[in-house]
């Protein structure tokens, strides 16, 4: 609620066929950053198999994966 958010906040949804039933249609209010999308859905895809070690991907941002499916 500043002058420094530029706009940043938005609102948006996730479609899949990945989310089990039990998260369907909830809200998820935590902080997700443009730079999440691409760890959590890697996280998503291959699930326990993805080893998202920054110091193999490089990747900046953080896997919301698992919070999305407890929310």
């Amino acid at each position: 609620m500043s002058l420094f958010e530029g706009g940043v906040r938005t609102n948006s949804f996730i479609t899949s066929n990945l989310l089990p039933d039990s998260v369907r249609g909830k809200e998820y209010e935590a902080l997700f950053h443009a730079i999440d999308w691409l760890p959590t859905i890697i996280n998503a895809i291959d699930g326990e198999n993805a080893n998202l070690n920054p110091e193999i991907y490089e990747l900046d941002g953080v896997s919301h994966w698992e919070h999305i499916l407890k929310s």
